[in-house]
């Protein structure tokens, strides 16, 4: 999927294009160099995997101000050993719950749909993108903070989820929209930290740097959807689709 912003990495999804913010969750994974794998969610407090779908932090498993506990699991990537029945059938999850992040077990799930995101029709008007970013990216100047641009430095991009500005009808050469870049719509852990912006997170740690140490310093928000929980419908009614990371996943 094309970036609107020059960034190293990109993993993203499209949410839901007018989805209302006060009803639709975020529904992500975190890769697995991330400190958060192997700690406890705050639902059932299960050995989170990078293999996870996840909320954010229980009771309320929508984005909130930190200091937060950790996210929510909600979908297991295999079966699980407390009561959570639904699970995405990754053979190795067993062997790998309760793994230390930035040990890879093979488990890792790094692209996510509910089947509801937009399609992408040429000449037709693009609405809007959510997306996140890993810690190599650098963003470029855009006018509305906060932004990868003004976020990475800090160490507090990689768990942010941002949506993209005015896109314009595509095929879209690079730069040739109406307003490239993006802004941060959710945070990591929900706390001010360096940052001159508090917004609400999702349960994750920050900040996280580039480097080669393992596990990374903080988390990497990997997969992304959006969910409408209703009512008798555990799994979205169009289902979910998902994929793993070649190198890291085996099944």
């Amino acid at each position: 999927m094309p970036s609107p912003l020059p960034l190293t990495s990109f993993a993203a999804l499209a949410l839901a294009a007018g989805a209302s913010a006060q009803s639709r969750q975020p529904l992500f994974s975190i890769d697995w160099k991330s400190p958060s794998v192997g700690s406890p969610d705050s639902l059932l407090a299960q050995p989170i995997t990078e293999g996870d779908l996840l909320f954010a932090p229980a009771p309320s498993t929508y984005p909130q101000f930190g200091p937060a506990p950790t996210p929510a699991v909600h979908v297991k990537a295999g079966p699980a050993f407390v009561p959570a029945p639904m699970h995405l059938g990754l053979a190795r999850h067993a062997a790998c719950v309760g793994h230390a992040g930035g040990t890879p077990c093979g488990i890792e799930v790094d692209a996510l749909c509910t089947g509801k995101a937009d399609w992408i029709q040429p000449n037709q008007p693009i609405r809007h993108l959510y997306l996140s970013v890993d810690s190599d990216a650098v963003g470029m100047m855009v006018p509305l903070a906060p932004n990868v641009a003004s976020e990475a430095p800090l160490g507090e991009s990689a768990a942010d989820v941002l949506v993209s500005l005015a896109l314009g009808p595509g095929p879209l050469p690079p730069f040739g929209t109406p307003m490239p870049g993006s802004t941060a719509v959710l945070d990591g852990n929900g706390l001010q930290g360096a940052s001159a912006f508090r917004y609400r997170g999702v349960g994750l740690r920050e900040p996280t740097f580039p480097g080669a140490a393992l596990p990374t310093s903080g988390d990497n928000l990997d997969a992304l959807a959006s969910w409408l929980p209703r009512a008798g419908y555990p799994w979205p009614r169009t289902g979910l689709r998902w994929a793993c990371s070649s190198r890291w996943t085996a099944r």
